[in-house]
Parts: C-alpha cells; sequence; structure tokens
C-alpha cells in the first residue's frame, strides 16, 4: 500500500470514529430526553467518569430508587469466612429491601445464602430487627442501617 492511500485510509478511519461518537451522543442524548430515568444508567457505564464499579440499583414505574451503601456491604463480605451460611434480614416495606439482597449475594461470596434464619450463622439486617430466636455471638454495624450478626449456630 503506498503511503499516499495509507493516508487517506487512517483519515478516513479517524473521520468514521468521529462520526460514530457523535451518532452515539445523539443518540444518548435522545434517548435520555425521552426515558430521563436511564440518564443514571448511562451515566455509570464502563469508562464513564461516573463509573465506580459498584451495580446501578435503579428501578423504573412506582419503586423509587434507594441509596444502598455498597461500601458497607462489601465491608459485610470481608468480614464473613469463606465457608458462612448467611441470611439477609430487610422488612419487604423498605424499598431498599430487593436492592441490599441482591448486593448480597454478590459480595458476601463465596459464603452461600439461606433461605432461613435457622440455618445461617450470619445474618445480615437492613433497617430492622433480628428475626426472633436468634442467638448473638457477634454484631458488627456497618452503617446505612447494616448490621452484619454472627449467630450461634455453628
Amino acid at each position: 500500500m503506498s503511503p499516499a492511500v495509507a493516508r487517506v485510509a487512517a483519515i478516513a478511519l479517524v473521520a468514521v470514529a468521529f462520526a460514530l461518537t457523535a451518532t452515539v451522543d445523539a443518540v444518548e442524548r435522545r434517548l435520555v430526553s425521552r426515558f430521563p430515568g436511564y440518564g443514571v444508567v448511562l451515566q455509570r457505564l464502563p469508562g464513564r467518569a461516573s463509573d465506580t464499579g459498584d451495580p446501578v440499583y435503579v428501578h423504573f414505574g412506582r419503586q423509587a430508587s434507594v441509596r444502598i451503601d455498597t461500601t458497607a456491604i462489601r465491608r459485610a463480605g470481608e468480614l464473613l469466612p469463606d465457608d458462612a451460611v448467611f441470611y439477609t434480614e430487610a422488612l419487604e416495606s423498605d424499598p431498599g429491601a430487593g436492592d441490599v439482597r441482591l448486593a448480597a449475594r454478590l459480595f458476601l461470596l463465596p459464603a452461600l445464602p439461606a433461605q432461613r434464619p435457622a440455618t445461617a450463622n450470619w445474618i445480615l439486617t437492613y433497617r430492622s430487627p433480628l428475626p426472633g430466636g436468634v442467638r448473638t455471638r457477634r454484631v458488627e454495624r456497618l452503617g446505612a442501617g447494616l448490621v452484619l450478626t454472627q449467630t450461634g449456630r455453628d
């Protein structure tokens, strides 16, 4: 390939890259203008300035988004032994309950989630009391309404 053809090809490639970037930005602006709720999702895409590496907790419709303290849940994951069995307790009426349960399943790995508190040796509570009949061995207050409790069950 001659240097002149290579130069033209390089200029064409740069022009296509700029055109694609402009098109993506235009599509993003139109999407956000029609569906404002997607703005927070688009801002958190990988490589964006506001990308923290944490999950994006977004709800559309009647449920409002709630700020979940992912740092506190990560800390719980550091405190849990790998062979732990955990249960997540949160009031169903709390808008953040589902997000906390999902974040716990992600960040408390390789510990296993329990279906009932009686089978867990650790319980993560979110803005709620411990389930009845649980004996406590150790309590770690993580902040933002999150408490990690080691139960008396081995």
